[in-house]
């Protein structure tokens, strides 16, 4: 267990690691990796920490199978990175978003879970990304919210239910060369 630290777990230029079956708490940051790329984070119980997992500057990654409770900011947080797979994670109850992408393309968010969060469940600035099968519900926010410089972006059987806001969420300053492609979609 790593408990109490700035932060928890900590790659910096790493290729092929994998973090697997951790458990972290209170920590300002419970998994970052920075400069790290083709490695595997899946299978950790992350809790009550300021961010779950954080990507800068790391590509081609598979996030997996995490638990992430009670962040005190955003749970899955890509700050840069191409290419990168979140898929099966459960994410609830952080004070901000479940996901937000600053800066990256082409990521993949498939068949997560993300309920009862603050701001919403996923937010994203980039370009190029799938959106895929998603569970986002009860979250005080926006299901998905795309803001006005996240163009190409494709959303297809997500269920989107019982959010405060908005299901999905587009900005329009840029909306006439910004595009989403919805498919399949439900919305309650």
């Amino acid at each position: 267990m790593v408990y109490n630290f700035s932060t928890g777990i900590y790659l910096e230029r790493h290729l092929d690691s994998k973090i697997i079956n951790n458990t972290a708490i209170n920590n300002s940051y419970a998994v970052y990796l920075h400069s790290s790329n083709h490695s595997n984070v899946s299978q950790n119980n992350l809790v009550l920490n300021s961010y779950g997992i954080s990507l800068q500057s790391s590509y081609y990654n598979n996030i997996s199978l995490n638990q992430i409770n009670k962040s005190e900011g955003i749970g899955i947080n890509i700050v840069s990175g191409n290419g990168n797979i979140f898929e099966y994670n459960f994410v609830s109850n952080t004070t901000t978003y479940a996901i937000s992408g600053g800066a990256g393309n082409n990521n993949t968010f498939f068949n997560n879970t993300l309920k009862e969060n603050s701001w919403g469940g996923i937010y994203l600035t980039t370009d190029s990304n799938i959106i895929s099968y998603n569970t986002i519900v009860n979250n005080s926010g926006n299901g998905i919210f795309l803001n006005e410089y996240a163009e190409n972006n494709t959303a297809y059987r997500n269920n989107i239910s019982f959010n405060t806001n908005k299901g999905v969420f587009m900005s329009t300053a840029l909306l006439e060369t910004n595009s989403l492609i919805i498919i399949s979609l439900t919305i309650r």
